[in-house]
């Protein structure tokens, strides 16, 4: 697993938050995913949201790819 910001999001301390974000969010809901894949996130500026929603839109987008089991097969 990768997390790429682009530099237009903003300065380093920003990237770097946006990055230990996602790599927690993976970390704690990895047991869940479908086995045998790799993910490159590159992540693009936009309003800056809570980490609730920014898990709730990370996971909603994995039920989409086939990736991890919808809510409501947990």
């Amino acid at each position: 697993m990768i997390v790429i910001p682009v530099r237009k999001y903003g300065p380093s301390h920003q990237r770097n938050k946006i990055r230990r974000q996602v790599k927690e969010i993976w970390r704690v809901e990895k047991i869940n995913f479908s086995p045998g894949f790799d993910f490159a996130f590159v992540v693009y500026p936009k309003k800056v949201l809570d980490h609730a929603t920014q898990k709730k839109e990370l996971l909603d987008l994995f039920s989409q790819a086939g990736v991890y089991p919808q809510s409501s097969e947990l």
